[in-house]
């Protein structure tokens, strides 16, 4: 996952909303697929980062920004958070809408064909799980989240916050990534697992 640096007006609508494009770059697609993510400021629980979902529960995805934005305005359903959701959008399209963020899923596949444990790879890959987590607990789906706690799944993702992330935190300036260890999987094991996410994540899409 990476920020595009778009920074801007549109940006700065994003971070006052709490409401962001996201990118997201597969081989599996001809183009990379746009959706919506936001923080629902008005479920009480734990789990606030939502999805913009249709009437069957799929993500709204498009295949450019403005796409997305139109498709928006013509469901029939509330959002999370409508009303903050609805000035969001009434706004956006009076901007240069632009993903926050993309989500490489090719540098993932490559990374585990390749058995290229990088730094990169790794991040991208633990974020990519983090956002299958989301759609998981939105829906609620029990069976969704119990595929990001798979044992080569979870074994990445607690690696990654053990040797980087919680180390990292608060010493960015002093922070050594080349002290951390390697990661050493199950290659095998890994990319059926991933195969899996990425499978499961994909056939949720509402393509627009």
């Amino acid at each position: 996952m990476g920020s595009t640096g778009s920074g801007g007006e549109f940006e700065d609508l994003c971070q006052q909303y709490e409401t962001w494009i996201h990118a997201y770059v597969s081989a599996h697609f001809d183009s990379p697929l746009y959706h919506i993510w936001l923080s629902d400021s008005t479920d009480e629980r734990d789990r606030t980062d939502k999805f913009i979902l249709s009437k069957d529960n799929k993500i709204v995805t498009a295949t450019t920004p403005m796409r997305l934005l139109n498709a928006l305005k013509d469901l029939e359903i509330p959002f999370p958070d409508n009303e903050k959701t609805k000035e969001w959008l009434i706004r956006a399209f009076l901007s240069d809408p632009a993903p926050s963020i993309v989500y490489d899923i090719k540098l993932i596949e490559a990374s585990i064909l390749a058995k290229d444990m990088s730094q990169d790879f790794i991040e991208e890959a633990v974020n990519f799980i983090n956002l299958f987590g989301d759609l998981g607990h939105q829906l609620g789906n029990e069976e969704l989240i119990d595929l990001t706690y798979d044992n080569s799944v979870r074994d990445l993702w607690d690696f990654f916050y053990d040797n980087t992330f919680w180390p990292r935190w608060g010493h960015e300036d002093t922070f050594d990534e080349s002290k951390v260890p390697a990661f050493e999987p199950d290659y095998e094991e890994l990319k059926e697992d991933f195969d899996v996410l990425i499978q499961e994540f994909e056939s949720r899409f509402d393509i627009r």
